[in-house]
C-alpha cells in the first residue's frame, strides 16, 4: 500500500508557480524547486515526474486562475462596456509597477517555450482561445446594450484586444509609464465605439 502524501500539493504547485514565473523555466533548477517548496527531490518526483511535468502542472494552475478571474471582471456590474474598461484598466496597471517585472506567466511560457514545445503551445493556444472567447461574448452583450458600436465584429475586437493584452504584457517587463499605458488603452477602447 501506497503511503500518503505528508505536504499539501497545492501548497507544493503554488510555490513551484511562483520560483517559475519568477526565473522562467530553464532558469529554474530542481534545487530552486526544492527551496521553494520544501519538499525534498524525491517528492517532487513522486509527485510529478520531472520538471516539466510540474511546469506544465503550475502553468495549467495559472491559466485556470487567469480565466476565473476574467470571467469574474468581465461579468461584475451592470455594464459589459465598462466591465471591458476595468478590466483593460487592470492589465494596464499592472504594466505600471509591482508585479510588472514578472510579467504574466502564460505569455512569459508562450515566448519561451511555444515555439519549441507543441504542449505549451496547445496550452497557450488553448488560453488565449477562451479569454478572446470570453471577451467576444462581453462585446455582444455591450453591442446587445448599445455600449459597443454596431459594426464592430466581436471575435475580432477580441481578438485585438487579447493581443494588445498579451504586447502590454511583454512591454510591461520593463514598466511603461503610466500616461502611455493609458494613452494605449484609449486607442483601445476607442475600436468598441
Amino acid at each position: 500500500m501506497a503511503r500518503p502524501r505528508e505536504f499539501d500539493v497545492d501548497q507544493a504547485l503554488d510555490a513551484a508557480l511562483d520560483v517559475f514565473w519568477s526565473h522562467g523555466f530553464a532558469a529554474t533548477s530542481v534545487a530552486d524547486l526544492v527551496a521553494a517548496t520544501g519538499l525534498p527531490k524525491g517528492s517532487i518526483y513522486k509527485a510529478w515526474s520531472d520538471k516539466r511535468d510540474l511546469f506544465l502542472h503550475a502553468l495549467r494552475r495559472y491559466e485556470e486562475r487567469s480565466l476565473a478571474d476574467l470571467e469574474r471582471k468581465l461579468t461584475r456590474g451592470a455594464s459589459p462596456r465598462a466591465a471591458i474598461e476595468s478590466w483593460l484598466k487592470s492589465v494596464g496597471d499592472a504594466c505600471c509597477g509591482g508585479e510588472a517585472d514578472r510579467g504574466c506567466f502564460a505569455i512569459n511560457s508562450i515566448v519561451e517555450l511555444a515555439p519549441h514545445d507543441d504542449e505549451v503551445a496547445a496550452l497557450a493556444t488553448g488560453q488565449l482561445q477562451r479569454e478572446e472567447q470570453l471577451l467576444a461574448r462581453t462585446i455582444q452583450a455591450a453591442q446587445q446594450r448599445g455600449e459597443v458600436g454596431a459594426d464592430v465584429e466581436p471575435r475580432d475586437a477580441a481578438a485585438f484586444l487579447v493581443a494588445l493584452v498579451c504586447g502590454l504584457n511583454v512591454r510591461g517587463r520593463e514598466p511603461m509609464g503610466r500616461a502611455q499605458v493609458r494613452r494605449v488603452l484609449q486607442l483601445a477602447i476607442a475600436t468598441l465605439d
